[in-house]
Parts: structure tokens; C-alpha cells; sequence
């Protein structure tokens, strides 16, 4: 009888709907509603914000709906879990203490101004100490963009890539501790530039750029120096995240004079994470996957890419056979001759792909 499934869940078939979604038109039982909605919020959390879409038709549902059918608990732990900034953040290995890779400042538009100021004075004294080298071009940017301090958008996008150009040139006349004084202050200007925007969407890409280029923070708590990219507690400059944890299981003696004594489970972590691990190509924070296919979303910063070739995701990198495994295929294979006697699989397997693409 079709007027009998007319009026029934659309999740369950079972029960008796109770209400039609405004926009779609799709139908549920309140409770079949609120375990779905219940399940969603459950796993919304992340820095990103999660949209709970009908589970028939995908179509977004806005809070002001679906929040009239579930209980008030789950409206509060999904406001919890999808604030607008969610600021990345590490535990501090030795206290516990969590370190926030950049922070958000919620300002009338006269303290951002000043604020704004601070940021241009700080930005003045930067490259009069540092500008000599043949790298700088802040000087000429800062004098365009400081006579109109209002157009915070181009401020923000000709300085992050001003200063980040500088420090990254190779000067000879700068030493290593006046490169780490100068690394030390843009990165106090990258995070009060992270600071002004007020857009979500446009502050979360600034945070990853910010610890991308910016990794060593330091603990409040302790002032234990950390990492933002690998969680390691000590900083690690002039070497990458695995380079480091590589020197860590080859040298673990070497710790133990500051204190953080590599122990066997802790060692087997690190030998774990080296093996499962691999920086996102955006944001360079390490990542891990133990199975599944080669398309993977950074957690963080959402960045689509291979995880063979670590390139963005595209048409030549397939699920599960990637460009650059095929070489990895053929050392493999150059590696591995096999015995007399044993049939050669790789060339098996090679003329079969082969012949299926003239099929």
C-alpha cells in the first residue's frame, strides 16, 4: 500500500514519521532523527566545521532546524566541537600543558587599528634590523601598504609572502644567531597576522601557513621548546621532522642529557611513526596512515594529496597505482631477480596490464 510507506520514517520504514524537513521535504521519526544527528556531532570533531546534511538527499540542514528535533546535550557538544576558530595545538610532552599553534582576537574595529599599528611598527623594526640583505623587499611593501592600514587583506597577503622570502634567502653575512633572532621575530608577526583575520575559513589557512613555516613553539607552563609540525619535545632546527626522529633511534643515549630519555616505548613509537608517517605537503604537519588507499585529506588543514608521490591529488594519481610507484616497481624488480626455474611475476603482471588496455 503506497499511502502506508507515505507515512513512514525514511530512515527506519518502520515508525511513523513526525516531521517533513523544510527544504527537501524528506521525512523521519524524531528518533531515528536524533541517533543520526547524535552519530554526526559524535564525529564532527576537528578544525574544520561540520554540516549535518539529510541522510537521504545530502542537502545541508541548518542549525535552526535540525537542532527543533534533537536534545539540547547534543546542540551543546556540537557547538563545542565546530567552533568557528579552532585553534591546532599539541600537548606538551613533558607537563602536559596544551601549546596553540596561533590564537583569535575578537575586537571592535578601534583596538583592531591599534592593534594593526602594533603589527606595522613591529613589521618597521624587522626590516630596519634585518633588511640589509640583497633578499629583503619588505621596505618598498610596507610604505604601499601602511598608507591604507584598513586593507588588512592586502597587508596580510604582501607581508606573509615579503618576510617568508627574506628569511628563507641564504645571506652569508647573517650568523646563526642573528638568522634565529630574526626567524624568532617574523614568526611573532605571523602569529599576530594570523591574529587579525576574522573570516574562519581564511584564518584556518593562515594558522597552517603560520606552522608550516613557523613549526618551534614553546610550552608556557615549563618553556619546553616543541614542535607544532611532529610533537617532538625538542625542537629540532635545521633538520626536518623525520630526520630527526631517524637521529632519535640512531642516538637515543644522546637524550638523556636533556632530559628526555628515549625509552623503549617510546622508541617503538617513534620506529612506528617513521614507518606510517609522512609530512602533508600544505601545512607539513606529520601525518599517519597504516592502510588504505593513496588519496588521502590531511586531518588538519584539509589539503588533498597522494600518498605515494606527495603531489595534490589528480587524474595520474590512481587509488591504489600511482606514477611514481612504477619506478618503484622497476627497482623492485632490478633488486629482486627472481631464481631459475620461478616464473618472473612482475613481467606476468606487466603483460597482463598490458594486454587489458587493448581490450
Amino acid at each position: 500500500d503506497i499511502e502506508y510507506w507515505l507515512q513512514r520514517c525514511s530512515i527506519c520504514f518502520d515508525a511513523q514519521l513526525d516531521f517533513c524537513l523544510e527544504l527537501c521535504r524528506d521525512q523521519f521519526c524524531r528518533d531515528c532523527f536524533q541517533r543520526y544527528v547524535k552519530e554526526v556531532v559524535q564525529n564532527s570533531w576537528g578544525l574544520g566545521i561540520t554540516k549535518v546534511k539529510c541522510p537521504v538527499c545530502q542537502d545541508v540542514i541548518q542549525q535552526s532546524e535540525w537542532s527543533k528535533y534533537v536534545d539540547q546535550n547534543i546542540i551543546d557538544l556540537y557547538n563545542t566541537y565546530n567552533k568557528p576558530y579552532r585553534s591546532f595545538s599539541r600537548c606538551c610532552s613533558e607537563c602536559g600543558e596544551e601549546v596553540f599553534a596561533a590564537q583569535v582576537f575578537q575586537v571592535c574595529a578601534e583596538e583592531k587599528e591599534k592593534y594593526f599599528k602594533e603589527i606595522s611598527i613591529l613589521l618597521r623594526k624587522y626590516f630596519d634590523t634585518y633588511g640589509s640583505g640583497k633578499n629583503c623587499k619588505g621596505k618598498g611593501t610596507l610604505n604601499r601598504v601602511t598608507k591604507n592600514q584598513s586593507d588588512i587583506d592586502s597587508f596580510l597577503e604582501k607581508y606573509q609572502a615579503d618576510y617568508l622570502a627574506y628569511i628563507s634567502g641564504e645571506d652569508p653575512k647573517i650568523g646563526l644567531k642573528t638568522h634565529a633572532d630574526m626567524v624568532k621575530s617574523a614568526a611573532e608577526i605571523s602569529s599576530k597576522m594570523v591574529a587579525l583575520e576574522v573570516r574562519p575559513d581564511a584564518w584556518k589557512e593562515l594558522q597552517f601557513m603560520h606552522v608550516a613555516n613557523f613549526p618551534q613553539s614553546h610550552c608556557t607552563r615549563c618553556n619546553n621548546d616543541i614542535c607544532l609540525q611532529c610533537g617532538e619535545s625538542t625542537h629540532h632546527p635545521g633538520m626536518t621532522c623525520i630526520q630527526f626522529m631517524r637521529y632519535k633511534v640512531a642516538n637515543p643515549h644522546l637524550f638523556i642529557l636533556n632530559h628526555c630519555h628515549v625509552h623503549n616505548d617510546a622508541l617503538e613509537n617513534i620506529k612506528w611513526k617513521l614507518a606510517n608517517s609522512k609530512s602533508c605537503p600544505n601545512c607539513s604537519i606529520l601525518i599517519n596512515r597504516d592502510d588504505g588507499c593513496n588519496k588521502v585529506d590531511c586531518l588538519h588543514c584539509g589539503y588533498r594529496f597522494c600518498w605515494i608521490c606527495r603531489n595534490r591529488w589528480s587524474e595520474n594519481c590512481g587509488f591504489y597505482k600511482c606514477r611514481m610507484a612504477k619506478s618503484k616497481r622497476k627497482r623492485d624488480k632490478e633488486k629482486y631477480p627472481p631464481e631459475i626455474g620461478v616464473p618472473n611475476v612482475f613481467m606476468i603482471q606487466s603483460k597482463l596490464i598490458s594486454n587489458s588496455n587493448f581490450l
